[in-house]
């Protein structure tokens, strides 16, 4: 009787392992209450994902606590967490596209009060780790927003003096000379990074103009936030590739520079040092000269003292630690091989299994399917995910 107790419990899908837990919750709290599954990835992974996982919510939460999901069951392939803990609305989280991969969830739909109460851990991941939907999980919409729910006036940071500077020649990102200002706000600390295709901004140290910017807030509980806009700020889901290009190749073939994917991958250690051009021509006895009083001493204010990066990084990896048990460098390696490993070219063989299907069950309904990418995918037995989940939406 053990036995078959074991046999049935193992051929329990996430979706019924999930409408179990969802019956026990307290109907209060069932339309706040999400789950993901991770039945498609390796054991020896699962403590990644579920790291990943909690990070992606963490970095968008508007709390001071960190707070990690839970695996729900012992082989660790389902994973629960409260949209309240994070600062999470209800509408924006509604916002996340229908998972092709996850079905038969009507009844969990009821249990849970909600459209969207169940998805594969690395599609919340892809989808959530990149605008604009990652903005909307933040509850911001534009660079003022953005600002605002960091505690960040541009305007009384100057009359604040809390406000310093540097002036990058050389990125590994820029095409042009960036200027970067970091500003002391109530929840640690907000770095812009200003760029222009038209500003030498190594001759122009007063400058407020660009025409994007890059943003990096810490928010109240020790991770990072990210956003980009326009010079109207508007905000942008990922750079124009005359301001900048992914020259790490992390995400290759795609070099696009998208937020917030990108910036967590290039931010591995949080905030990057910053080789200033320049504190480094004032270190050779090169003086700051400006046109009167007030320039001098908003200079002095910009580029007199030392930037904390130090100080930066420490509190960013003293965050990530409570959220992922990882180190930054180990947490950027397992964080973009999540993203590579969904990415990569599907087999037929990974298709079906992702799919619940022998590999000729899957070909037998490839073929006829009519789709071209699916038919591809039988007699070629190799095709780019995202050719497979437009084949397969709505199916």
């Amino acid at each position: 009787m053990n036995l078959l107790v074991c046999l049935l419990l193992a051929v329990v899908s996430p979706v019924e392992q999930a409408e179990e837990d969802a019956i026990s919750l307290f109907p209060a709290d069932a339309s706040y209450v999400k789950y993901l599954y991770l039945d498609n990835v390796e054991e020896k992974e699962r403590e990644h994902y579920m790291a990943v996982v909690s990070f992606t919510l963490n970095s968008v939460s508007n709390k001071k606590k960190i707070v990690k999901p839970v695996f729900v069951n012992k082989d660790k392939t389902l994973i629960r967490f409260d949209i309240r803990d994070y600062g999470i609305d209800v509408k924006a989280y509604n916002e996340f596209p229908t998972d092709p991969y996850t079905k038969k969830i009507d009844k969990l739909k009821v249990l849970s009060k909600s459209e969207n109460p169940i998805m594969r851990a690395d599609w919340f991941i892809i989808k959530a780790m990149q605008a604009p939907l990652y903005y909307k999980l933040m509850g911001v919409s534009d660079l003022k927003d953005f600002r605002k729910r960091h505690g960040h006036d541009p305007d009384n940071a100057k009359k604040l003096k809390v406000e310093q500077a540097a002036i990058v020649v050389l990125s590994n990102l820029a095409r042009n000379t960036r200027y970067i200002k970091r500003t002391v706000t109530v929840t640690g600390a907000i770095w812009e990074s200003r760029d222009s295709s038209t500003i030498d901004y190594l001759t122009d140290l007063l400058t407020d103009k660009y025409d994007s910017v890059q943003v990096l807030a810490f928010n109240s509980n020790g991770l990072l936030s990210y956003f980009a806009a326009d010079n109207k700020g508007k905000s942008m889901d990922h750079l124009a590739v005359d301001i900048a290009v992914d020259h790490s190749r992390a995400f290759e073939p795609d070099l696009t520079v998208r937020v917030a994917r990108n910036c967590v991958a290039c931010h591995s250690v949080g905030v990057l040092p910053i080789d200033d051009s320049v504190r480094s021509l004032i270190k050779k006895d090169i003086k700051l000269l400006g046109p009167d009083k007030d320039a001098m001493d908003r200079l002095s204010d910009l580029f007199g003292a030392e930037l904390p990066i130090k100080k930066d990084q420490t509190l960013y990896a003293e965050a990530l630690m409570k959220a992922t048990d990882m180190k930054p460098m180990e947490f950027t390696h397992k964080f973009i091989a999540v993203h590579k490993t969904y990415y990569a070219d599907l087999t037929l063989e990974h298709a079906a299994k992702e799919m619940g299907m022998t590999p000729d069950e899957l070909k037998k309904d490839c073929l006829q399917s009519g789709h071209a990418h699916l038919v591809r995918l039988a007699l070629d037995g190799k095709i780019p995910r995202v050719h497979f989940e437009q084949a397969i939406k709505g199916k």
